[in-house]
Order: structure tokens, then sequence, then C-alpha cells
């Protein structure tokens, strides 16, 4: 029994991180999102188990829980995705207001790689969605909304990679749902492996909106990634609010696989 349970901590711990095929397509751990396709014929599912925010604002306090957000990728050619995302469980309770559960949105979309899928130190992709308003009580707007991302990497020396993505959003607005107004995402991180099958990150995401008077949102994250395999990945993430509008902090736990 040591013998088998050394072996398996062995197979574990000398697992390359530049062997693991899931690794250069999954999206998560980061907000900041990967250039890289999947590839033709293979899904991918990412999500995550439990997310846990907490906001507090004075006298109002809010606890968000999140169970089985999932995301579900398939490679149409070496350089097309197409991809479907939907929240199972969403749990929303303020002090201020009634609690309410549900289930999320489904947002749809695809993802074509311009440059750098496989073959080079760095690559770029643009991903346009759709939300679809499937939520139930109310837990969000009944609008269909769109976006359209642009993720960027680079590899650096040491096994630094550098992530980026800006992201164009068109939101209804939020103060009288008579309109819609556009948000603009910036974020950029930075990933290491610290001893295979381990990486960590830390990564800064700002959202701007465009809507009058609404405050603009901040946060740093950092995060640990696990390769239980070449196509199994387990992640944690701490989220934290750097400014007013940001919820204060957010606790993450998943994975992604492909097959």
């Amino acid at each position: 029994m040591k013998k088998v349970l050394a072996y398996c901590i062995f197979c574990s711990t000398s697992l390359v991180f530049a062997d693991v095929e899931v690794l250069r397509s999954a999206d998560r751990p980061q907000l900041t999102e990967k250039p890289q396709t999947v590839g033709p014929g293979m899904f991918q599912l990412e999500g995550s188990a439990l997310e846990y925010g907490y906001e507090k604002d004075g006298g109002y306090k809010r606890h968000n829980v999140d169970v089985l957000s999932l995301s579900a990728k398939y490679g149409l050619t070496n350089v097309l995705d197409i991809f479907t995302s939907f929240d199972v469980f969403r749990h929303f309770n303020p002090s201020n207001l009634q609690s309410k559960s549900g289930i999320g949105d489904v947002r749809l979309g695809a993802e074509y790689n311009i440059w750098g899928n496989r073959d080079y130190n760095s690559a770029l992709s643009v991903v346009p969605f759709v939300k679809i308003p499937s939520n139930t009580h109310n837990y969000t707007n009944d609008a269909i909304e769109f976006g359209v991302k642009a993720p960027f990497t680079l590899e650096l020396k040491d096994e630094f990679t550098f992530g980026a993505m800006i992201e164009v959003d068109i939101f209804e607005d939020v103060a009288d749902a008579d309109g819609y107004h556009f948000e603009l995402v910036n974020s950029v991180s930075i990933t290491k492996p610290l001893a295979d099958p381990i990486a960590m990150y830390v990564e800064y995401y700002s959202r701007n909106t465009f809507e009058d008077d609404m405050p603009w949102a901040s946060l740093l994250g950092v995060g640990a990634v696990y390769a239980t395999g070449e196509k199994l990945l387990l992640d944690a993430t701490m989220r934290v609010g750097l400014s007013e509008a940001a919820e204060d902090v957010r606790f993450i736990v998943g994975g992604s696989y492909r097959f």
C-alpha cells in the first residue's frame, strides 16, 4: 500500500505544467481569459463548485453563495470554439432586503483565435457572447445583453506567463432599466509554476461603467492551480475588492476538465 501511495505521489508531482493539455485553454480561475482554443472535436468543462462572496458597507451586509457555475466549450476547428455557460444555483442574502435564490442566466458565445494558438509564445483571440435572461425570482434583469472580449497571453522568462484582456459590454441600465450603456473591462494577470504540478497567479481586474453616476469596480485576485493529470485542473481563488463598488471578498473553488 505504501508503495502504491508513493507511486501516485511521484506521478502527480512529476507532471510538468507544459504537458497539461487543458492548461493553455482553461479560462479559469482568473477573470482574465485565455486566447487558445480547445481543438477540433474536443469538449472542455469548467466551473466553480462553490463560491462565497461577502460585502459590508456601514450597516449593510450581503452574503452571496453560488453553486455549480459551469461553462462548456466545444472545438469546431483548430481556431474556433463555441461555448455556453450558466449558473445552476445562486443565493443572495442582503441585510436590508428579502433573500432570494434561483438559477442564473445562460450565456452563449464563440472564441476565434487570431494567432498563437499552439506554436508561438504569444496569442490573441476575440470572444463575442450574448446573455440570455433565464434567471428565476428576478435574480438579475430580464434583458438580453451583449459583449466582446479580446484575451491575450505572452510567455515570459523563467516560466512566467503574462495575460491581459479588454472587454466591451452593452448592458441594460441599472437605474431605470429603460436603456442600455457601455461597460469597459481591463484586466492583467501573472502566472508562475511553483513546483510541478502547482502554479499560482495574481490578477488585477477593473470594470468601468458608462452609465451616469454609477461607480467603477476593481479587485485583486490571487489563486492556485493544481494539475491532477494531463486533462484535469483543480483551483482555488480569493478576490478582494479595491474600490467601494466591488465586493469585499470572494472565495472560489472549482476546476477544468477536457475530454
